[in-house]
């Protein structure tokens, strides 16, 4: 049985057609990797979320800033921006797909910013993800998948880190994002 499917969407604005392929297993198991991470992390919302009334009262209570994108929903609160966008592609309902933060206040399988990065690399392997290899994301330092669950860790040392004379175990974590995969059915007018 084939899981994948090919979808095959007509744009009402130019009647233009595109394909959207998805992968329901993998899909699957990232939302499962997901669940888990929500079960040992703290961001204060769950990460996949809906943009519904409850999220949106909530963290507008707490958020300096919300601003509503073109394609996304972003609240800015001190070290911590949520952004919600369509998943599982751009044309569906806005879920938390993206989290970036610097604060003490959040974590990630208990990963904190200040954390020393071997000890994070070590929890996160533990947890099934491996250091990325791809090369669209080569510009992020210290990314690490697992599925379609990507964890980014930054430095101050970020641009040294190459260097095979730094120690990696001093080197602390700065900030931390996570996203998940989400496609962009291209070619789209707007």
């Amino acid at each position: 049985m084939d899981n994948r499917h090919e979808y095959i969407i007509k744009d009402s604005k130019n009647g233009e057609f595109f394909i959207f392929n998805d992968n329901k297993i993998k899909r699957k198991n990232t939302e499962n990797i997901i669940k888990n991470m929500n079960n040992n992390s703290y961001f204060v919302c769950d990460f996949l979320s809906p943009y519904d009334d409850d999220i949106i009262k909530k963290l507008q209570a707490i958020s300096n800033e919300c601003i509503d994108n073109f394609m996304s929903s972003d609240f800015y609160s001190d070290g911590i921006c949520w952004i919600f966008s369509g998943y599982p592609h751009d044309e569906c309902d806005s879920y938390l797909t993206n989290i970036t933060f610097s604060s003490t206040n959040y974590n990630v399988f208990g990963i904190k910013s200040g954390d020393k990065l071997h000890k994070s690399k070590i929890i996160l392997e533990n947890n099934g993800f491996t250091l990325s290899k791809k090369e669209k994301m080569e510009w992020k330092k210290n990314l690490y998948e697992n599925y379609d669950l990507y964890i980014s860790f930054s430095t101050i040392l970020d641009d040294e880190i190459k260097d095979e004379f730094v120690n990696i175990e001093n080197i602390e974590i700065k900030s931390i994002e996570i996203e998940v995969k989400t496609f962009y059915l291209g070619n789209r007018i707007y």
